[in-house]
């Protein structure tokens, strides 16, 4: 990805991950992004990360707010 940036975000989503029995979670997220924190586009890309690393395609967004440039990547 060209331009990209590492974020890092709060993932919230639905239970039945890592052997969770229903109810929701919250994790914390690493991915990339040419997005600014904040923007649909941004949100859209740690979304599809999520669902690509964890193969997992159950419901879950961003928690507003949570999105933040990650200094150490």
């Amino acid at each position: 990805m060209r331009n990209s940036r590492r974020y890092t975000c709060i993932i919230r989503h639905s239970g039945g991950f890592d052997g969770g029995c229903g109810g929701i979670y919250e994790r914390e997220h690493s991915y990339y992004s040419t997005h600014r924190a904040g923007s649909k586009a941004n949100e859209e890309d740690a979304i599809t990360t999520w669902h690509r690393r964890n193969g997992y395609t159950g419901w879950c967004e961003v928690v507003p707010g949570t999105a933040r440039i990650d200094e150490e990547g």
